[in-house]
């Protein structure tokens, strides 16, 4: 008896080590993802010699990666566990964090952003798996804490970050951020390699899943509300929204990267808070979708009239801070495509929606790059300086992108937990 005790025990404390860990590679995550190139904009640029749409590459390659593999994660944990995922993913993203700041040509900076990108898509779905396998009584805390953590990370990437960038230069920050990741990287492999073969389950590849999934309209008006809104928001928080305020608003660096910061706070804010304000207004989800593309469509569009008009005040702070508290509705989102799709094309549906997010942030971060390309920077200290003309352009095209999805997201399906229950699904 005592030793089957101690044999749980050990086991508990493994798994328990494993989330650990896993959630110290997922607070990285979002520091590659935010701070690269969003914090470091002008210090690759001015290093490297490469323009801003090679800048803007960097986070591009990391989000379609990133995108592209959720279609299949979700199966490859399935099929071989949560834990060898979360070994093969910390494997990869310690290469590539490593890599990165050693990297002498720009080929090799891409590939080791692609690196980053795979490792870290592998890790949500695999810390959700273990989560619910070993401690499924605990399991909602657990997740709370992930996400927490994870939204750290995000804030942690931006005045932190910078602090540091500042004083000890890019290079160095990122190679120590790359050796704490190895470090996480080589306890996951010594964890994981205690626990045996383990059971492999036999799940196939369904691919009608995918037509059934997207040949639904409701899915799509949800994807392209949610998705083009949240790539909006994410775009100006990873890659252009401190340059924009070092730039057309004259601010200094530790400062833009504070803004930014608080956008971060605000986000995981809006994410925690959103569900109780849904269950305040009995359950209604749509609202949050229309709010959010108002606030997508408002806030763009008052940024150019600041463009404009050469306000740089801090009221352009003002729609960065409204973008990140509207643009984040992670929950109700997933609710609302568990609401319309039946339990078996659930996981499909939520990938989808995954990668089309994310897509379309990789999508955006290319072409942040573009716009701002259209028109002559200002060499100043060695550092290249957009003008007026470059964010008025990404910023117009940011608002026409924005209709869609407000037209969308007028079209997204109110069901409520009344309409449930009464079988009106």
């Amino acid at each position: 008896m005592n030793k089957v005790q101690s044999v749980s025990s050990q086991s508990c404390f493994r798994m328990g080590a494993l989330l650990f860990l896993g959630s110290v590679l997922y607070f990285f995550t979002n520091v590659q993802r935010v701070a690269v190139p969003g914090s470091i904009f002008d210090e690759l640029q001015r290093d490297l010699q490469i323009t801003a749409l090679q800048v803007t590459s960097f986070g591009a390659v990391f989000m379609y990666i990133y995108a592209a593999s959720q279609l299949f994660i979700g199966l490859l944990t399935d099929c071989i566990g949560g834990v060898k995922v979360l070994l093969t993913g910390a494997i990869l993203f310690s290469i590539g964090a490593i890599l990165f700041p050693l990297a002498p040509n720009l080929p090799l900076l891409y590939l080791s952003r692609g690196f980053v990108g795979f490792g870290a898509s592998m890790f949500y779905v695999s810390l959700v798996q273990i989560a619910a396998q070993a401690f499924p009584k605990q399991f909602t805390v657990l997740m709370g804490w992930l996400l927490l953590i994870g939204c750290f990370g995000g804030i942690a990437a931006n005045a932190p970050f910078v602090f540091f960038v500042q004083k000890m230069g890019w290079i160095n920050t990122l190679l120590v951020i790359g050796i704490i990741t190895a470090v996480a990287g080589i306890l996951v492999t010594l964890l994981a390699l205690q626990g045996g073969k383990g059971s492999v389950k036999k799940v196939k590849f369904d691919l009608s899943l995918f037509p059934k999934v997207l040949k639904d309209k409701n899915n799509i008006v949800v994807y392209l509300s949610m998705g083009i809104c949240f790539g909006i928001y994410y775009v100006i928080h990873t890659t252009v929204g401190k340059k924009f305020l070092e730039d057309f608003c004259e601010m200094g660096a530790a400062s833009a990267a504070m803004v930014l910061s608080v956008m971060g706070i605000m986000s995981a804010a809006a994410s925690f808070l959103c569900v109780y304000i849904s269950r305040l207004l009995k359950d209604r989800k749509k609202l949050f979708f229309i709010m959010s593309a108002i606030v997508t469509a408002s806030s763009t569009l008052l940024i150019i009239f600041c463009i404009i008009s050469g306000v740089k005040s801090s009221v352009i702070v003002l729609f960065f801070w409204l973008l990140s508290y509207f643009c984040n509705i992670a929950p109700i989102n997933l609710t609302v495509l568990r609401d319309i799709n039946p339990p078996e094309r659930l996981g499909t549906a939520v990938s989808c929606g995954n990668c089309f997010s994310y897509l379309m942030v990789a999508f955006l971060g290319s072409a942040s790059g573009f716009f701002m390309d259209l028109f002559p920077a200002e060499l100043i200290n060695g550092i290249p300086v957009y003008g007026k003309m470059s964010y008025l352009s990404l910023f117009i095209f940011l608002f026409l992108l924005s209709l869609p999805a407000l037209y969308c997201a007028f079209r997204v399906p109110e069901i409520t937990v009344q309409k449930t229950l009464n079988g009106e699904k």
